[in-house]
């Protein structure tokens, strides 16, 4: 039997929601789970290939399956969204043809697919894979953030201003074409094969704004990590999951996550990409959907 799907492109917003990982195992685990489901599927919940990814990390067999059994259940026919980077690319590509941005028609997200339809596919050896994985990618982010800091640290000892607050600090590289375009470029050539004119990196930003959120994440993952003189570092932060999912929150009405920390670096960035875009609790969520 073939299993529906749907193709989303970023232009359509309306009444979607997001869950992060996070939220997903509240809504499992909570005793009103039967009725918050319900009340779930009267709106348009759109499954991530990050949940789904993070989800197949989950040790514990049974609790893996009720997880992508759940988020089946929600999302219904939709299509997992793409992992960041990947929307990154294809947010250029976009771009360079003047064409809508699909958020889920790739073969990740075909794989995540699968694995939502056919639960039994996120076995022991997937899960193995699923940790290495985030492993990989975490260990890159620690080791770019700690590097990061021994020459911020030298920059501000020179008599430079340390910035104060995230905020600050992406405002200070947003003002800065040609550094947006040093660290934009690169990933364009790669996505489109040719070089992006400098005058065309705001139009880039305003055009696909799902790129200009990708970005601000490492922005705001610098000053977390490697600007800020108190609470920095690995375990005291996001980590980079939790911060590329800004660039899912130009295509949805509310994001939902039940990590505090996630949950304002995510305020933040809607608020300094000007967008409309909730980003609120489960608690909240919960209250909403049972009152």
């Amino acid at each position: 039997m073939t299993v529906k799907k749907e193709l989303i492109p970023s232009r359509e917003l309306k009444n979607r929601h997001i869950l992060d990982t996070s939220a997903v195992n509240k809504v499992l685990d909570d005793p009103e789970s039967a009725r918050i489901v319900e009340r779930l599927k009267e709106t348009e919940i759109l499954p991530t290939t990050v949940a789904i990814a993070e989800i197949c990390a989950e040790p514990d067999a049974t609790h893996r399956r009720r997880l992508l059994e759940l988020l089946k259940e929600i999302g219904g026919d939709k299509r997992p969204l793409a992992i960041p980077n990947q929307l990154a690319i294809r947010a250029c590509r976009a771009f360079s043809r003047r064409k809508d941005l699909m958020l889920n028609d790739g073969l990740e997200e075909g794989v995540a697919w699968a694995v939502l339809n056919n639960p039994g596919i996120a076995d022991e050896e997937a899960q193995a894979f699923a940790i290495a994985s985030q492993n990989e990618r975490d260990d890159d982010f620690r080791n770019l953030y700690e590097g990061a800091r021994v020459d911020f640290d030298r920059i501000f000892r020179s008599g430079t201003d340390r910035p104060g607050s995230a905020r600050e600090l992406v405002e200070i590289y947003s003002r800065n074409v040609p550094f947006l375009w040093n660290v934009v470029n690169p990933i364009y050539w790669r996505a489109v094969g040719r070089i992006l004119r400098p005058t065309q990196v705001r139009e880039l930003f305003v055009t696909v704004p799902h790129l200009r959120l990708f970005f601000m994440a490492y922005a705001v993952a610098a000053f977390q990590r490697s600007v800020q003189e108190r609470g920095y570092g690995h375990r005291r932060n996001p980590g980079q999951y939790d911060l590329w999912s800004a660039a899912y929150l130009p295509s949805t009405e509310c994001f939902i996550t039940d990590d505090t920390r996630q949950r304002r670096s995510l305020r933040l960035m809607a608020a300094q990409g000007q967008l409309t875009t909730s980003v609120i609790s489960y608690s909240s969520l919960r209250r909403r959907l049972l009152e």
